[in-house]
């Protein structure tokens, strides 16, 4: 069978993987590369379809949430779908932007479970420059056009402060679950948390890893070996469950994505466990 599948290969590759046929090259291209995308729910930014939502709705429920982070809150579209789930639970949101603030300020005005905190979570307390995008999806603490963005951007002072500092100041003993979403400062947030980290006194952590990385100079590697130091297991959000991705060099491609970071302590029930070979262990890469 291995021998039949290889000759197939091998002719598949003689018709296709040609350069005497430049013109069917870039379709071919567009369309493989638009279904490597599909198939690895990178560059998806649709919370209803990139597995954002599922995982709110199914496995969140898992651990019934009762102190949340939303790190990076923007306008608070993730806050709102962990709050339409879990009615009950404390949702404590970062957003150092004002434009935004203010925005989250009148949504949440008369709801007493969402604490909000104009100021950005990193590694030390203090204060830093902060760069504002028209879109505030894509502010930063790092200026993307330093890695080849054309960004009209608007440079701004904001407040930093740290996981531990917070739930210090703010007698937080344990959070059931963090989302980060920082544009590149992902590893500065954690950085700044190791004793609640140390301690198994955070359940879950979902945390983007993209293009915004290259910018603060952050491998996928350095989450990981942060992260698996303090006895969590990484899984990549996928639209209908978890897939476990051990680290591997191939994953170091920027195509921004969402990965869980689950505790020891924590059992994800095997339903949401997504059972396929691991493209970058299984096939050679030739």
């Amino acid at each position: 069978m291995s021998k039949l599948l290889t000759k197939l290969w091998q002719i598949f590759e003689q018709v296709v993987f040609h350069y005497s046929y430049p013109r069917y090259n870039y379709p071919l291209y567009f369309v493989a590369k638009r279904y490597c995308k599909f198939y690895e729910n990178n560059e998806n930014g649709n919370l209803s379809t990139n597995g954002e939502l599922f995982f709110i709705t199914s496995i969140l429920k898992q651990i019934d949430p009762e102190v949340l982070f939303d790190i990076g809150a923007n306008k608070g579209e993730y806050s709102q779908l962990i709050l339409d789930q879990f009615p009950d639970c404390i949702i404590h949101c970062f957003e150092p932007d004002s434009r935004v603030f203010s925005i989250l300020k009148t949504k949440y005005k008369n709801i007493n479970n969402i604490k909000l905190n104009h100021l950005a979570v990193s590694d030390h307390n203090g204060k830093a420059k902060f760069y504002l995008n028209k879109d505030p999806g894509l502010n930063s603490l790092f200026d993307m056009n330093n890695i080849g963005y054309h960004y009209d951007n608007m440079l701004s002072t904001v407040s930093l402060e740290t996981i531990d500092n917070y739930c210090k100041t703010h007698y937080i003993k344990t959070i059931d679950f963090v989302k980060i979403d920082v544009e590149g400062a992902e590893l500065s947030v954690l950085m700044g948390g190791p004793r609640m980290l140390s301690g198994n006194r955070i359940k879950m952590i979902q945390f983007e890893y993209g293009h915004a990385a290259i910018s603060s100079k952050t491998f996928l590697k350095d989450i990981y070996d942060l992260l698996l130091g303090y006895n969590y297991t990484i899984y990549k959000i996928m639209p209908l469950g978890l897939l476990h991705q051990p680290y591997s060099p191939y994953n170091e491609h920027i195509a921004f994505a969402n990965y869980l970071a689950v505790n020891s302590k924590v059992k994800i029930n095997s339903e949401y466990l997504i059972n396929r070979p691991d493209i970058y262990r299984q096939v050679p890469i030739i």
